[in-house]
């Protein structure tokens, strides 16, 4: 690869406009850390060459990475293949057998050598092979696995075609002794083995008969490298350009003409018209035009993509691109005028299961399909029937269903359920499954009656009061016993709790400020606000539901009982309480809460707490006056009433206050009815109450108010979800994308400059100095995309001016100080760093091209830094 870079790059062979590469030296121990620190360092597109299986990229586009063996490809799509796959050559070995067979009269046999894989790789290689055979209906291939160290010798069978895979220096004399003493047998090896042996096969081979070397193969999809007759040339422009470059026969390798293909196929990706591509990914420019064409070389279709059809979704996962496969001795590698043995092929790896020697006749399997297809029917026909018939099962026996006769409704509702969903949505689908279990089980113990359940709340019905008190209480204890697996749940709920000190003076947290110890004995996990209330219904059953329902003022009081609770709080209305049995009251822990006012209930109503869990404080009740007042109840004090409750929310301030400025400007062209309707699926998604307006509360204010609901509703949530990612350090300031007066700001870019806030390296900087030890890697190669127009600069500038100035040519320089600490202790940190001289404040020298528009972001950010004490400076 430093060969290809020295001469067909630096020496404009390929006429990059814009490249800057690195080149990595490192051992199998250290080049995972080297590879990190390129990466945290410096902006990184691509990587290609050796590479160990065994190395995190970290999500960087990989092309035609060089493993040490043949294996399997790695199924992700930032790495793309450009030679063939050991599983396209298994294909093409299998779907050509009967033309190596007639090499020299051998079994259809296939022996797989495998030198110094693991027992993993050994497995699944060996499972490719027979997968293969089956598709092909040829017999399964043999396995040996070779230790390192061990020889080959013993492993080779000279009935079988062996193909070796991972072959060594030694192996090659090996392979050569076997051929010469076994004239019927084969071997065949892989195009990674090839040109990792190339020179040993061609030293080893190239004294041996004509007919040795005709019975050694392998698979390219390559020109010939060794022919450079003028037929050739003028039938590929790659080899053309290729031969142009390195005019030495010498140096005329498979290897180095890959690693020339791999160099094209990045220009073809990455430049278009001389001018480098738009700020689309060059991975994502691969997989939108599939097929890319390197010097008249095509390679492709690549493909990563579902398509959801009628059956389902149908997905392509192809980040390989090897295309007309051809398999050829080493006797035409040494001449040319030898043909190839099989003809191009580009193999579809499409599989099917093996056809057994004995297989049906037409009319024997179409027999069997069509009593399969009736019994099939006939199996469907009998479940439905039984379904139908048994529709009517549900257990309606712990129902109360006698409406002369109270009935003891419990409602349960999930406190800040909606929040909960945009801050944690990958944990509350758990997270509710388990609460309804527990739930359910409760209602079964206790012989109450599942009404029905809207999203995460319970409509339950008991005969009793006691059973419905018991069932509230225990729902409380076995959620706080609950392994909810996570402490998120609860961090959440602290984070809503600080969120809304911080918008509301007079509220005092009642968990948030909890030591850890006193936490944990009354609190864990989701918190279910409870409301019991006992009175007679208008019981019906529902033929649609095949249950019970219950309608009337019971219902509703039951309703609006637990709105007014909080998260794990037991409520229960004094008809309920006074239902209980004087030892029945007796044994129940309780905190009488005086009347207290429900929404749409004309009197106050007295409630009792049923302390389920000893120690455990909330807050208030959450009763509070309609924002906007009833028709019904409107005065000629509502106008002034409603301006001063036109919601709930207090003064706007902070977030909440960019947030309702950029709704107001969004609905400001509808007019104010159609605002209004406009705005309820929002109020809806965000689980915000729309009371009805009153006749003396205007349209606009009307409007204002809900829209003041909604907007602090967002912030708070998105405030919460912020506290969070810090790892609850969050302080003035911490939101990044809030401006002066606590707008939010949208044109405020997160982190620094490059992805991740990694800079582009300096063109003055060079790359590690080269390991001692023996690489294991191969040298593996880095590229970063320059500006367009921009020289690469000198790995080792003459001077700081020198260096500076050839970078810069063309740009308009913009500098701006690199700040914004993402939270309190990554500010504390930098400060401490600040305090004791170890970190000095950066400046960023942001160069624009001018009349370019905007390039990528990553590469116009380049700091200045070749000389020894890091400060930037343009002259």
């Amino acid at each position: 690869m430093r060969t290809v870079i020295q001469n067909a790059v630096d020496g404009s062979g390929l006429d990059f406009a814009a490249f800057n590469p690195a080149m990595l030296n490192a051992t199998q121990a250290t080049g995972q850390g080297i590879l990190d620190r390129e990466l945290l360092n410096y902006t990184v597109d691509v990587i290609t060459g050796p590479l160990l299986r065994s190395i995190d990229v970290n999500g960087t586009l990989v092309i035609s990475p060089v493993f040490n063996r043949p294996s399997i490809v790695v199924p992700k799509s930032n790495y793309l293949f450009l030679m063939p796959t050991l599983e396209q050559e298994m294909y093409v070995l299998y779907s050509r057998m009967a033309v190596v067979t007639a090499v020299t009269s051998i079994s259809a046999g296939v022996n797989l050598v495998l030198h110094e894989y693991s027992s993993a790789s050994v497995r699944d290689i060996t499972a490719l092979g027979v997968k293969t055979a089956a598709t092909f209906n040829l017999p399964d291939p043999s396995t040996a696995g070779i230790s390192p160290g061990a020889s080959v010798a013993t492993s080779l069978a000279p009935d079988k075609i062996n193909f070796v895979l991972g072959i060594t220096e030694d192996d090659v004399g090996v392979i050569a002794s076997f051929l010469v003493a076994n004239p019927s047998a084969i071997a065949v090896i892989s195009f990674c083995d090839l040109a990792h042996s190339y020179d040993s096969l061609v030293a080893a081979f190239s004294v041996m008969p004509t007919s040795v070397q005709a019975r050694l193969m392998s698979f390219t999809s390559l020109p010939l490298w060794s022919d450079t007759s003028e037929s050739a040339l003028e039938a590929s422009p790659l080899m053309r350009l290729f031969t142009t470059i390195f005019p030495d026969p010498a140096s005329h390798t498979p290897s180095l003409l890959r690693n020339f293909l791999s160099i094209a196929f990045i220009q073809a990706v990455a430049y278009e018209k001389g001018g480098v591509v738009n700020s689309t990914s060059l991975q994502e420019r691969v997989y939108t035009h599939g097929t890319i064409n390197a010097h008249s070389m095509s390679l492709g279709p690549f493909q990563w993509s579902c398509t959801t059809t009628a059956s389902g979704d149908d997905c392509i996962y192809e980040n390989y691109g090897a295309q007309s496969i051809v398999m050829l001795s080493v006797q035409r590698m040494l001449d040319p005028r030898v043909p190839p043995l099989t003809a191009p092929m580009t193999p579809s790896l499409v599989y099917r299961p093996r056809v057994a020697s004995s297989a049906l006749t037409p009319a024997e399997r179409n027999g069997i399909i069509a009593g399969v297809v009736l019994l099939v029917v006939a199996s469907i026909a009998a479940v439905g029937l039984l379904l139908y018939c048994c529709m009517d099962n549900r257990d309606n026996d712990a129902a109360p269903k006698d409406g002369d006769e109270p009935v003891t409704l419990v409602f349960t509702d999930i406190e800040s359920s909606t929040a909960l969903w945009a801050a944690l949505p990958q944990l509350m689908a758990d997270a509710i499954v388990a609460h309804h279990r527990v739930i359910r089980q409760l209602i079964a113990k206790h012989g109450c009656y599942e009404v029905k359940t809207i999203g995460d709340s319970f409509m339950i019905a008991c005969k009793s009061a006691h059973s419905a008190v018991r069932l509230a209480c225990e729902i409380q204890t076995k959620l706080l016993g609950h392994d909810w697996g996570t402490v998120s749940i609860d961090a959440a709920y602290r984070e809503f709790e600080l969120a809304r000190a911080d918008a509301d003076d007079d509220y005092v947290p009642p968990t948030a400020r909890l030591s850890e110890e006193e936490y944990a004995a009354v609190w864990c996990g989701l918190r279910v606000r409870v409301g019991v209330h006992t009175g007679l219904c208008d019981i019906r059953y529902d033929e649609v539901t095949k249950g019970y329902d219950y309608y009337g003022d019971t219902p509703n009081m039951a309703a609006r009982t637990e709105a007014v609770a909080n998260g794990g709080q037991v409520v229960a209305t004094e008809t309920a309480w006074w239902a209980l049995s004087n030892e029945e009251r007796a044994g129940a822990a309780h905190t009488a809460m005086g009347r207290q006012g429900l929404r749409g209930v004309p009197f106050a109503v007295e409630m009792f707490q049923m302390d389920a869990v000893p120690g455990r404080r909330h807050a208030a009740l959450r009763t509070e006056i309609e924002a906007i007042l009833p028709d019904e109840t409107a005065t000629e004090t509502a106008s002034s009433a409603a301006g001063a409750l036109l919601s709930s929310v207090g003064t706007m301030s902070g977030p909440a206050a960019g947030i309702a400025l950029v709704l107001t400007s969004c609905f400001a062209p509808y007019p104010v009815a159609q605002r209004v309707r406009e705005l309820q699926p929002l109020l809806s998604k965000w689980g915000v109450g729309a009371p009805p307006r009153s006749r003396a509360v205007s349209e606009e204010d009307y409007w204002q108010g809900l829209m003041n609901r909604l907007a602090l509703r967002i912030a708070t949530v998105s405030q919460a979800r912020q506290r969070m990612g810090n790892g609850g350090a969050v302080v003035a300031g911490d939101m990044p994308d809030v401006g002066a007066g606590g707008a939010l700001n949208p044109l405020v870019g997160g982190g620094g400059c490059g992805a991740g806030g990694a800079a582009p390296r300096p063109s003055g900087m060079t790359a590690p100095p080269r390991s001692e030890e023996p690489s294991a890697m191969r040298e593996s190669r880095l590229f970063r995309r320059a500006p367009l127009g921009v020289l690469p600069a000198s790995r080792a500038p003459a001077s700081k001016k020198e260096s500076c100035s050839a970078s810069t040519i063309g740009w308009r320089d913009d500098v701006m100080p690199f700040t914004g600490p993402a939270s309190r202790r990554a500010s504390e940190e930098r400060n401490a760093r600040r305090a004791s001289g170890s970190m000095s404040d950066e400046v960023i020298v942001v160069r624009m091209p001018r009349g370019l528009g905007w390039p990528r972001h990553p590469n116009m950010v380049e700091p200045c830094s070749g000389h020894a004490g890091g400060e930037a400076s343009l002259e």
